[in-house]
């Protein structure tokens, strides 16, 4: 895989024509549950939701729940082997009050398995831990870890490298926009803005690994659930290249959602 730095490339430029195409609630998953939670935690009507928990259901064993901040962005998020959270099973999650991504992990059975992360506002590593079977193993500050990166890359030449694009590049990227983005009229009636980015895989083949697709920055449920329906249809990618062969690798795509 790729170990390069995920690209985020802007798609300002082209939006205001968006703001004329509307949508209703943004439902991407065919079988979600959305439960409104006052300030202890306990079920209540919308209007006195405090924040909401969203439940979707990925497969016949694979859960995954996304705690909002009601009108703003995720808390967190995890995956789980049953609907209520009980036994954590793959990929966990927790945000700032502002919405970005400050701690990935993932979960095996219960257990914190394999790299945990911790970013900055910006996207930078502060920390990097691994787990074995629940047992925190190492851990590493940026230092350490940006150190063992350019040992690795002294002994793995990292030449050629070149990050999943949009078929067509930045040009085609903001016509698939101009198509085919939605402004939710929930998150227009409400004012809400802001700069949604996701995070997925793109296999050798291009296409998106739909089991590996992730809110990396948060704003709001319904802008959200746009911008993942937008990485979701869209069509193949060209797939990272590592010395002219496709290799699997990340990327992070923002989606600003901008109102005049």
């Amino acid at each position: 895989m790729l170990l390069t730095k995920t690209s985020r490339v802007t798609a300002i430029s082209g939006l205001l024509l968006l703001f004329m195409s509307l949508s209703s609630r943004a439902q991407i998953y065919r079988n979600e549950k959305l439960t409104f939670l006052d300030g202890s935690g306990n079920p209540t009507k919308e209007k006195k939701a405090v924040t909401f928990r969203q439940v979707v259901k990925m497969d016949d064993t694979l859960w995954e729940i996304n705690l909002y901040q009601k009108g703003g962005p995720r808390i967190r998020s995890m995956q789980s082997g049953d609907p209520d959270g009980h036994m954590l099973n793959g990929r966990y999650i927790t945000y700032t009050f502002l919405g970005d991504a400050d701690t990935v992990g993932t979960y095996s059975k219960g257990r914190r398995e394999g790299y945990w992360r911790v970013f900055t506002r910006d996207g930078r590593i502060v920390r990097v831990m691994w787990y074995k079977e629940g047992t925190l193993l190492w851990t590493k500050d940026s230092v350490e870890w940006k150190q063992q990166l350019q040992l690795y890359e002294a002994f793995v030449p990292m030449k050629g490298e070149v990050g999943p694009e949009f078929p067509g590049g930045p040009a085609a990227w903001l016509a698939y926009l101009h198509k085919n983005l939605r402004y939710p009229d929930m998150a227009f009636k409400n004012r809400v803005e802001g700069d949604v980015i996701i995070a997925f895989l793109v296999d050798e083949d291009g296409m998106v690994s739909l089991d590996d697709v992730w809110v990396a920055r948060s704003v709001e449920y319904d802008l959200d659930g746009e911008a993942l329906r937008i990485i979701y249809r869209s069509p193949d990618w060209e797939p990272a290249k590592m010395d002219g062969k496709p290799v699997r690798s990340y990327r992070e795509q923002p989606i600003l959602f901008k109102l005049h």
